[in-house]
């Protein structure tokens, strides 16, 4: 198999821990799912697949059909990704938010279906549906979803700079939830114009490096 991404450790480290692994608890214990986690986790550090792959990577390099390669992810991602990594990767899908024909509803594409069920889980205990665009990777959320659900992830300490900002550029709304609405407001004119007045970028990169500072 082709090398396509920069090893993460030597060959001769990764075929030791899959080895030693195979023989825990007994040799030829192991059931076919985690022999397959196994594999992947090698192919990862082998640099044969990404780090954190997509699903259509392992449709390609590993030749498999959409479904197979779904319930891969799943289950790596279930065993390795922490409740804090579900959410820094929410945050960075969200400053990737797109507007929707319609004009009306946003979306973000999720590669993920670990990250998809967090996504729904947590739309739906604010009171909201996510939806996921068929045949694509999109989820669709309303601009009321979008802007509780930032609401909800953005770190306590930048609530406190979101409210200071949304008083001194006297919004209408000048709570932390105005703000975000204001941000996510002035995202759809800068989606769909050919140009984007400064006011529109500013306000959704302020808010976007409160998200996910750095």
């Amino acid at each position: 198999m082709e090398v396509r991404h920069p090893p993460r450790k030597p060959a001769e480290v990764v075929l030791r821990a899959l080895l030693d692994a195979y023989a825990r608890p007994a040799f030829g214990s192991l059931s076919k799912s985690e022999l397959d986690c196994l594999m992947l986790g090698a192919m990862q550090d082998t640099g044969i697949i990404a780090a954190r792959p997509s699903q259509h990577e392992l449709m390609t390099a590993l030749r498999i059909p959409r479904g197979r390669a779904r319930n891969l992810l799943l289950k790596l991602e279930l065993r390795t990704m922490s409740h804090d990594a579900l959410e820094l990767r929410l945050k960075e899908l969200l400053i990737e938010l797109r507007l929707l024909k319609d004009g009306t509803h946003y979306a973000i594409a999720v590669d993920s279906p670990f990250l998809l069920e967090h996504v729904k889980e947590r739309v739906g205990t604010l009171g909201h549906a996510a939806r996921l665009v068929p045949g694509t990777d999109f989820v669709q959320l309303s601009q009321h979803a979008v802007v509780a659900l930032i609401e909800a992830v953005l770190p306590r300490h930048a609530h406190a700079v979101a409210l200071e900002r949304a008083k001194s550029q006297g919004l209408p709304d000048s709570s932390v939830k105005g703000y975000i609405r204001h941000a996510v407001q002035s995202l759809g004119p800068a989606l769909v114009a050919s140009t984007t007045s400064d006011a529109t970028t500013t306000a959704w990169a302020e808010l976007s490096k409160l998200l996910v500072p750095g």
